[in-house]
């Protein structure tokens, strides 16, 4: 006789997730607030055959993207939890919280269709997703796949947008270590970010480049950070990783770096310095001169190891293999020169 098949288990509790949308307040689709009361007021609404005595559990709000497989923590207990039949169905204002790339997506589905997880709820639509529904099955593909369709196309936005601002002179991401934001509010509304010059640490910005053209190693210099009490705009004291980071940037000569290439400032862009009776006047010159950046990038290269240090070398000698040997015809090339100890 065939085996029967084991009994269903409709046992478990209902799980509530809700996940940040961006880290900029203004640009999310819907506030953590706006999905607890939505998840919460759709709970409520559930049929009394549905929740069937079974708690609800809400997990932690998420605060990582969904774009990316395997970076989402409380996701990645859900999944353990539905695996061992902890977990009835799950709640979340719509299938694009969950999950925005075909992995995840994936392992939801399978979950669904291995009976593991019995529904999905989607609070702001409505609808509920069974497990044994070919059709509900195939929807929450389709979600899943727009989702993150959705995100490939925002990121190439994002990116194309990136490049533009870099070709504008626009100064990308966080504000250099002795410059800091600026928003400008006009009459008819319109708010203008520009970058002000740091009056405080800018001077120190211009010492730590001296400090490296000296040829003091990053420990020296961290060193002395720590005797002059010099931190960033958040207080935290200057690491080696930082002062590495403003040693290579090139936007304290007056460049944006992105993708391997520079841009200079463009005027409209130039750093401003706030005058005693609050006008805003842009800086004459980038704080760090060109030889000076030069020499400081150039004695931090000199002490990289191996390979590390001829692609320091050869990224700062921007004509090394271009310009060819007037005799041989061969491309010059920089290199290292080690002097032997007597």
């Amino acid at each position: 006789m065939p085996k029967k098949a084991p009994p269903l288990d409709f046992s478990g509790n209902w799980g509530i997730y809700n996940r940040r949308s961006t880290d900029d307040p203004r640009k999310q689709r819907m506030s953590l607030p706006d999905q607890h009361n939505c998840n919460n007021r759709k709970f409520d609404e559930l049929a009394e055959t549905e929740k069937a005595g079974r708690e609800k559990v809400v997990y932690p709000d998420e605060k990582k993207s969904a774009f990316h497989p395997d970076k989402r923590v409380v996701f990645k207990k859900i999944v353990a939890d539905i695996e061992a039949k902890k977990l009835y169905g799950l709640m979340a204002v719509e299938f694009t919280r969950v999950s925005r790339n075909p992995q995840e997506t994936g392992v939801i589905v399978q979950l669904m269709k291995d009976g593991k997880l019995k529904c999905f709820v989607a609070s702001t639509s409505g609808r509920t997703y069974w497990w044994n529904s070919a059709d509900d099955i195939m929807a929450l593909m389709v979600d899943g796949g727009i989702g993150c369709k959705e995100s490939m196309n925002r990121s190439v936005v994002v990116t194309s947008r990136m490049d533009e601002r870099d070709k504008e002179g626009k100064p990308m991401g966080r504000q250099l270590f002795g410059f800091k934001p600026h928003v400008l509010f006009h009459e008819d509304g319109y708010e203008e970010r520009i970058t002000l010059v740091d009056d405080k640490r800018l001077p120190q910005l211009i010492e730590i480049y001296k400090l490296a053209a000296k040829g003091r190693t990053l420990e020296e210099i961290v060193e002395w950070a720590r005797e002059k009490n010099v931190r960033n705009r958040s207080g935290n004291l200057l690491k080696g990783s930082t002062i590495s980071d403003i040693l290579h940037n090139p936007y304290s000569k007056g460049f944006n770096r992105h993708d391997g290439e520079e841009y200079p400032w463009k005027e409209e862009h130039i750093p401003k310095m706030m005058m005693p009776n609050g006008e805003l006047c842009p800086i004459a010159e980038p704080p760090v001169s060109a030889s000076l950046w030069n020499r400081a990038n150039i004695m931090m290269a000199s002490r990289a190891n191996g390979a590390i240090k001829d692609v320091e070398l050869r990224r700062l000698f921007k004509c090394g293999s271009v310009i060819p040997c007037g005799k041989c015809g061969y491309a010059l090339s920089p290199y290292r020169v080690i002097k032997k100890k007597t």
